[in-house]
């Protein structure tokens, strides 16, 4: 059976988060309020500004999505891209990928949490973000996700074992989306150190809806991202403990919809000959907002952590897949894997929504 079959069989188990939202039924909660790319560039990362590439000026309505290219020198040299997603503004994040028909279970029947041997179909950011635009209501990805047309961007995501753009490969650690594409993730480990790293689990919620005893007019209410300690040599207990915790969140709730487990920031991946510098992927929250980071430059673990601390002070983050690995895709701004001639394929993104 599906995670996605459980989660929907038993709705006192649907969630591991909820939020209180402070706010009388009937007042609105998106509050229109652009977050502005950084000003003054940024130290830690050698950037000297940051260009807004979208919204394109003030007066463009940016629906909570903001995003920033960061270039150092007089030339312009690009060091990354910042997205800054303000979940309080009505946009949204959602975690997508596609089982793999060779998988045990077989596409039809997606991933399921308990099995680590799950394989997943591969796809460049900018064929993710194609395939999204094109699915029909049919399709049951069509179901996990937002209106299409609302897609602002794809950025990868977890790690993966199998970087052979041919072939489907496994995830080391625990994935789920609100599709069902689980997997518990234990059967292969990028290394044996990785397997005693330290862990944090990245949690996206779903926006459930008002519950059946609201007696005023519902609006709609945010969504509630958040990043959770979670336990290095990991067992079934503890992403069961991961699903199945609730907290009443009277009365505004929103379930967990998605989620992957991956390193904590300062986890040392990459090259020592090389000072441990690579591309980066990283992502924080602070308050109702959202900051992926993904580098185009190579920087140390502790660089890249450095960089999200003083982009916002404070933010909880967490370390996504980058090396050969990171790339974006957006109208707005793109960046390729670094595998020269073929850009590498990656098994799952992060997909931002702009608002309604």
């Amino acid at each position: 059976m599906s995670f996605r079959c459980k989660r929907r069989g038993l709705h006192a188990m649907l969630t591991a988060l909820a939020v209180i939202v402070g706010v009388l039924a009937c007042t609105a909660q998106f509050a229109s309020a652009f977050v502005p790319c950084p000003s003054g560039g940024n130290r830690a990362g050698a950037i000297s500004e940051w260009q807004t590439t979208w919204p394109p000026n003030r007066e463009t309505n940016p629906k909570g999505v903001t995003m920033c290219l960061g270039e150092q020198g007089i030339w312009g040299t690009d060091k990354g891209w910042l997205q800054m997603v303000d979940l309080g503004d009505g946009a949204r994040l959602r975690l997508m990928a596609q089982v793999s028909p060779a998988s045990r279970y077989g596409e039809r029947n997606s991933g399921a949490i308990e099995d680590p041997d799950t394989l997943y179909t591969k796809r460049t950011a900018t064929d993710w973000y194609q395939w999204m635009r094109e699915l029909n209501p049919e399709d049951p990805h069509y179901e996990e996700m937002p209106e299409t047309g609302r897609l602002f961007s794809v950025t990868n995501a977890s790690f993966f074992k199998e970087t052979r753009n041919e072939l489907p490969t496994k995830l080391p650690f625990p994935f789920f989306t609100a599709g069902g594409h689980d997997t518990l993730g234990v059967s292969t480990v990028l290394r044996d150190a990785d397997w005693a790293a330290e862990k944090k689990a990245l949690e996206i919620g779903d926006i459930e809806g008002w519950p059946e005893e609201a007696e005023e007019e519902p609006v709609e209410i945010h969504q509630t991202v958040k990043l959770e300690g979670f336990p290095a040599r990991y067992r079934w207990e503890d992403v069961s403990n991961l699903i199945n915790e609730f907290e009443s969140g009277e009365p505004y709730v929103s379930g967990l919809s998605d989620g992957l487990v991956s390193f904590a920031p300062w986890y040392r991946i990459g090259e020592a000959g090389e000072e441990y510098k690579n591309r980066r992927n990283y992502l924080g929250v602070y308050g109702d907002t959202v900051y992926i980071f993904t580098s185009d430059a190579n920087y140390t673990n502790e660089e890249a952590y450095a960089i999200m601390r003083e982009i916002q002070p404070g933010m909880d983050v967490i370390q996504l897949d980058g090396g050969g690995s990171a790339q974006l895709y957006s109208a707005y701004g793109e960046m390729d894997s670094s595998i020269p001639i073929f850009n590498r394929k990656v098994p799952n993104v992060l997909a931002i929504f702009r608002a309604p």
